[in-house]
């Protein structure tokens, strides 16, 4: 991921970014939304870049504005830096679906039984790959999905998720999952969804651009339709999970929220629960909140507090963040909002 160095308008074919990047004609890159519209990212394709300077040409002129400059906000607004995400979706190695009618493609792991009683057991090992085109329409059927993968261990890295039709990744019933590094770009709520796992780390990974569904009103049957950018843990209620990280992510552009998944207990300063990660540009779906906590179910102390701490949000239209649940005492700490129409706010029983 790189960041704009310079304000890029509308209908402009040039845009700034860091120099010394891998970077050739072709390529396809994505920019991030930079208002509260939470749509508002597009791709675009290389046409020349200047190594030396950063100037990229792109191939067509941009459709919206994307705010960027040659130095971070970070110092003024508590480590935030405000400037728009630019992130390279091109690798060698791609997975390509046609979503002929909607159905895309999946890259699909789990461990089964077999009617003769044999035993089949999935591992999923990728580093920088390109996935397009893949997920079925509107479903939880994802570009990666696990589904009761708990035997072995599985990585995905440094890749590529882009542009499909429903979820972007989703797991259940998995356990042993590392996913860092990685760039999701355009997908129907929710980009990244996981249910009843254990053992997952989902640390510095940029989801952007999750959309409203667009056939389906609700979903598997809940009164409530599932939306959201990241979900850990946060679909089922208490959810059965344990040793779940996620740290150091960015959500840059979704429905409804950023985040939905569990908070840190009181008396762990050091938790990795969810820390350090950033939420921006957050709007509709009856909603618009950076990130959505409720007390960790698996803690034994959740009924008494629970603790959200080292988060950042900006350009949400509700709060940036919020959380809910029946603790007696709840705590929040090193966090920073900027243009959140709600601020932030606690629910308590």
């Amino acid at each position: 991921m790189t960041r704009l160095l310079a304000i890029a308008h509308k209908g402009e074919t040039s845009i700034t970014v860091e120099p010394g990047l891998d970077l050739v004609a072709g390529e396809r890159i994505a920019l991030t939304p930079t208002s509260f519209a939470h749509w508002a990212g597009e791709e675009a394709f290389v046409e020349s870049y200047d190594a030396e300077t950063g100037v990229t040409e792109l191939e067509h002129p941009l459709v919206y504005y994307h705010w960027g400059a040659a130095e971070s906000t970070g110092e003024e607004y508590g480590g935030l830096d405000m400037r728009g995400e630019v992130l390279i979706l091109t690798r060698r190695i791609r997975i390509v679906a046609d979503p002929t009618d909607g159905w895309g493609g999946q890259v699909l792991t789990a461990d089964v039984v077999e009617s003769d009683g044999t035993e089949r057991t999935g591992m999923l090992q990728l580093d920088s790959v390109e996935i397009y085109n893949c997920s079925q329409i509107d479903t939880h059927y994802a570009a990666i999905r696990f589904e009761n993968a708990f035997v072995m261990g599985h990585r995905v890295t440094n890749s590529a998720i882009h542009n499909g039709l429903g979820w972007g990744f989703a797991a259940k019933g998995s356990r042993n999952l590392e996913i860092t590094g990685n760039h999701f770009f355009n997908f129907k709520q929710i980009g990244v969804g996981m249910d009843s796992v254990r053992n997952v780390v989902f640390d510095s990974n940029v989801l952007s651009v999750v959309t409203a569904r667009t056939t389906l009103e609700f979903s598997d049957g809940m009164s409530m339709d599932i939306q959201g950018g990241v979900s850990i843990c946060a679909m089922t209620m208490p959810a059965p999970c344990a040793d779940v990280q996620v740290t150091n992510n960015i959500v840059a552009g979704s429905i409804y929220a950023g985040f939905l998944t569990m908070a840190q207990d009181c008396d762990d300063d050091e938790s990795l629960t969810f820390r350090d990660n950033v939420a921006h540009s957050i709007s509709g779906g009856l909603n618009g909140v950076g990130a959505m906590l409720y007390p960790n179910p698996a803690s034994e102390t959740s009924g008494e507090c629970h603790q959200a701490s080292h988060f950042g949000a900006y350009k949400t239209e509700q709060q940036g963040i919020l959380t809910w649940g029946d603790s007696k005492h709840a705590i929040m700490s090193h966090i920073t909002a900027v243009d959140c129409a709600g601020g932030v706010m606690v629910n308590m029983a």
